[in-house]
């Protein structure tokens, strides 16, 4: 059986590979692709840095009138 990956598989499982979701056997064929294309290992660094530079962004609370739409919103979506 052939388990390479394409390259679309690859950057839409990108977010599985680094949350350590990938469902069993699938890790493998990743990074065995990872291994031969260096397009998608810069992929994958760029969203390691995106990642990174996010988290270090400053926590500010949310005004409430803002998180009262958002609930709002929420809430008239669940009962549609």
């Amino acid at each position: 059986m052939d388990t390479r990956l394409a390259c679309d598989d690859v950057m839409q499982r990108v977010t599985e590979y680094l949350d350590e979701a990938l469902p069993p056997g699938a890790k493998e064929p990743f990074e065995q692709h990872l291994a031969e294309c260096a397009n998608c290992t810069r992929y994958l660094q760029e969203i390691r840095q995106t990642i990174h530079r996010l988290g270090a962004l400053p926590r500010e609370p949310m005004p409430a009138s803002m998180k009262d739409r958002l609930l709002q919103a929420l809430h008239s979506r669940q009962s549609a």
